[in-house]
């Protein structure tokens, strides 16, 4: 603390790169590859944790079918889990040195138009990806299937599309493309870390449409695709706030417009 000319060069430079592509190579260097493996399948366990306890729930209800509707509520407990995710990754980096401020990145006006390109590069990507997952579990558009679930109600329609789309991009873009991704790529390559990454994050949307093998299958060969497309785009911006911005537009449109036009009998 006595070295007043050097300090501010080796305390505050870790925390602007981490919003960087090539800077972030020492991030979490002294956490073991073992917890950081368990960071990237820990929202998948915790999914599929959370709808079993609602299952448990609905059972205790007599809610029919109990499954599916359990499944429909990790739209509901997802958001806990986007703050489990949240506060266990800052203390992660706050051990580090690092803080969450630091890796998304310092906002400026000129994030919401780099934002809005993104989208526009990963809209079109996810429709692709979803086109793909389906044709290779389906072999075509995927069945019409009836789960039995009565139309959403608004409340949870809105839910849908102005609560979870936000938490979610944050949660997920700030551990996979934010955190895990240089830190993996710190040890086994950039090319390894980006599908290794998006494997997980293909593989925690596992829970979020667990209703039968196919959808499962289908789900997560989407979101993998997605994932690469966000993790080649996690190079190209200096902070995380686009792809933030990019995710959070594509669940508002995907997951929540479809919900609120179900719940007010317009779809």
């Amino acid at each position: 603390m006595s070295h007043t000319v050097a300090e501010p060069t080796t305390q505050q430079s870790p925390e602007p790169a981490t919003g960087t592509g090539p800077g972030d190579s020492a991030l979490l260097a002294a956490v073991p590859t073992v917890v950081l493996l368990g960071l990237l399948l820990m929202r998948c366990a915790l999914i599929f944790v959370g709808d079993g306890a609602a299952y448990a729930v609905a059972r205790a209800l007599h809610l029919s079918p109990a499954w599916p509707t359990a499944v429909a509520a990790s739209d509901l407990h997802v958001v806990a889990i986007d703050v489990i995710t949240l506060l266990t990754l800052g203390l992660l980096l706050r051990r580090d040195g690092r803080s969450l401020r630091g890796v998304l990145g310092r906002f400026r006006a000129g994030e919401v138009p780099r934002g809005l390109l993104a989208f526009v590069i990963v809209l079109p990507a996810f429709v692709v990806a979803t086109y793909l997952g389906n044709l290779a579990v389906y072999h075509g558009a995927p069945p019409a299937t009836a789960t039995g679930l009565a139309t959403p109600s608004l409340p949870f329609a809105l839910w849908t599309l102005t609560v979870m789309p936000v938490t979610v991009a944050f949660a997920e873009e700030l551990l996979y493309r934010g955190t895990l991704q240089p830190a993996f790529a710190a040890r086994i390559g950039r090319w390894p870390a980006l599908v290794l990454v998006a494997l997980g994050f293909g593989l925690q949307h596992a829970g979020l449409s667990a209703l039968s093998v196919d959808a499962v299958v289908a789900r997560v060969i989407t979101t993998f695709l997605a994932g690469l497309v966000f993790g080649l785009l996690r190079r190209r911006f200096r902070t995380l706030w686009p792809l933030v911005i990019a995710h959070w537009l594509i669940d508002a449109l995907f997951l929540g417009v479809p919900m609120v036009l179900a719940a007010t009998g317009r779809m």
